[in-house]
């Protein structure tokens, strides 16, 4: 499939297709909520299974939290967490335009990118899984709904006027 002399590299893309095929088995449901851990085990690739014996590591994460989220709950639940993000930024979209002149614009764009920071690290790494950086992303999801509710409400209260025509 894929080779890599870097090991790091390598136990990922081991990891990414032990983790694929457990979804893969269970696609609809996936394997439950916090059980990849321990139901990956049928699925791992022989080469993560030698490293894994072979230097005595864990595997706990796939080193991909849209890989990881998959195979936990699925395509229904991964459908929901894409809506969910299609929504964030659908919103942050819609609230980068309107403060375009404002002093939120600032404060919009950055929450916009640590979200995008976070999102792009899931693709290598565990950001959603670890605490601290899962605090983070929805302290920012919260935020950014905050923002847009504030902004939904501003704009329900001054209604776009029409012009008349004379």
């Amino acid at each position: 499939f894929i080779k890599s002399s870097d090991p790091s590299i390598d136990f990922r893309f081991q990891a990414w297709m032990s983790t694929f095929k457990t979804f893969y088995h269970n696609p609809v449901l996936g394997v439950g909520l916090g059980n990849l851990e321990t139901a990956i085990h049928p699925y791992q690739v022989p080469k993560l299974q030698n490293t894994i014996s072979r230097t005595y590591q864990v595997f706990s994460e796939a080193h991909n939290d849209y890989l990881h989220i998959l195979s936990e709950v699925g395509f229904l639940g991964f459908g929901a967490f894409l809506w969910l993000l299609i929504e964030l930024a659908r919103i942050s979209l819609r609230l980068l335009r309107k403060q375009l002149d404002t002093g939120q614009f600032f404060l919009v764009l950055g929450t916009q990118a640590g979200l995008l920071g976070i999102l792009v690290a899931a693709i290598f790494s565990f950001p959603l899984q670890e605490p601290a950086s899962s605090m983070n992303f929805w302290f920012l999801v919260a935020f950014m709904e905050v923002l847009g509710r504030g902004f939904l409400e501003e704009k329900a209260k001054h209604p776009p006027q029409k012009e008349r025509s004379e």
